[in-house]
């Protein structure tokens, strides 16, 4: 299904995927205003389980949220464009980073 919602005061304007008691559930795309996304999962309408948010600067976040925060080691991809490293991995818990892995 798809779902556009222009709601004061949201940044996300555009839901293409599937849906659970009028929810986003199950695999799906949230685009916001300025064409930033998130592709992955969904369960009762938050972000859950394995998902990338793609960003304008062209950076590329992979990992797992936990009923709408990341939770779990994530992948940072840079901007194709920058010098040296090309990203970094982190771990969450409960969306708050509390380690650092390797630079990739």
């Amino acid at each position: 299904g798809i779902l556009f919602e222009n709601l004061p005061g949201n940044i996300y304007n555009k839901y293409i995927g599937e849906f659970k008691n009028g929810r986003f559930d199950g695999k799906g795309i949230l685009r916001n205003y300025d064409g930033e996304y998130y592709r992955g999962e969904f369960i009762g309408g938050l972000r859950h389980g394995k998902g990338a948010t793609y960003f304008l600067n062209g950076n590329i976040e992979y990992g797992n949220y936990l009923f709408g925060v990341p939770d779990g080691w994530f992948q940072i991809t840079y901007n194709r464009s920058k010098k040296g490293n090309s990203g970094y991995t982190c771990k969450f818990n409960m969306g708050k980073i509390i380690e650092y892995g390797e630079l990739i």
